[in-house]
């Protein structure tokens, strides 16, 4: 996104807190992570956090560029993003509610950080808005103690958290804090937890991926085979566009066109075919 409204060409970014927090610092109490912190891409992989080694990676080039061009560039860095879905499929960190209850494995030590999306967008929207936008700005809203997340979503959706998940955890108060003193000089009014979590909730009950107190396989399952779909249709489109290129540039094409792949894998990532796998979505794989 640009913005013309400025002396110099304005870029909005968004970026992650990932390009913020790893810098091997300790996340004591006394801690408060603000716009002066940068992620250091060799801590970043030396601890094999590979999505965070890219968006730190990432943002650097375009700082890089932007300085060298004369564009005032503005990112946004968001920690994991929840509430309502626009789209019909889940994302990460919307799943990871679905999941929360099954991936975290000492509810003492675990804090979540957490940012609306409905907050995401208005920074955004403030950053072309307002003309003393600039630089850097962390937009956490809330930074919780795990066993407290679990109850709030126990008390939301009993099934998504066992009430033994939490009642028996001692957590600690946040072992640090971010800075929302430049976020809200955007204008940004951070939704409180409880409404980012009720409104996540609703809205995964609305697209079908919670119902009747169980989470549903078939509609996970309903969401994937919609995202093949698109995928499909979009490897169709782009070998189309190939083959007309190729041909009217005399140039001798070769496609591969293999099926579902699986195998060991190079990276430290999963692919989409290999998690099929991990999620027996075995069915789908029939249907299709």
């Amino acid at each position: 996104m640009t913005s013309i409204n400025r002396e110099h060409p304005s870029v909005g970014l968004a970026s992650s807190m990932a390009a913020v927090i790893f810098n091997g610092r300790p996340l004591t109490p006394d801690v408060v992570i603000d716009e002066t912190w940068f992620s250091d891409p060799l801590v970043c992989e030396n601890l094999n956090e590979w999505y965070f080694l890219s968006k730190t990676l990432a943002v650097g080039a375009a700082w890089k560029f932007a300085i060298g061009n004369g564009i005032d560039l503005v990112t946004i860095n968001p920690s994991y993003v929840i509430g309502p879905l626009l789209q019909p499929s889940l994302n990460l960190t919307v799943e990871m509610i679905l999941n929360l209850k099954d991936d975290i494995e000492d509810v003492n030590s675990s804090i979540y950080t957490s940012s609306d999306v409905r907050d995401v967008a208005s920074a955004h929207v403030q950053a072309f808005e307002v003309p003393s936008a600039n630089g850097r700005y962390c937009l956490v809203g809330h930074v919780t103690p795990m066993a407290k997340v679990l109850k709030i979503l126990h008390d939301l959706h009993p099934s998504l958290c066992p009430p033994e998940k939490y009642e028996e955890a001692n957590p600690s108060e946040p072992t640090f804090q971010v800075s929302q003193e430049k976020a809200k000089s955007l204008g940004v009014n951070f939704l409180p937890l409880e409404i980012s979590l009720r409104d996540t909730i609703e809205s995964l009950k609305e697209k079908g991926f919670l119902k009747n107190g169980q989470e549903l396989l078939s509609a996970l399952d309903s969401s994937i085979e919609e995202t093949l779909k698109w995928y499909v249709l979009s490897k169709t489109l782009a070998e189309e566009a190939a083959w007309k290129f190729a041909e009217g540039n005399g140039i001798d094409l070769v496609t591969i066109n293999p099926s579902y792949v699986i195998g060991p894998l190079l990276q430290p990532s999963l692919n989409i075919t290999v998690e099929m796998i991990l999620n027996f979505n075995l069915c789908l794989i029939l249907k299709m």
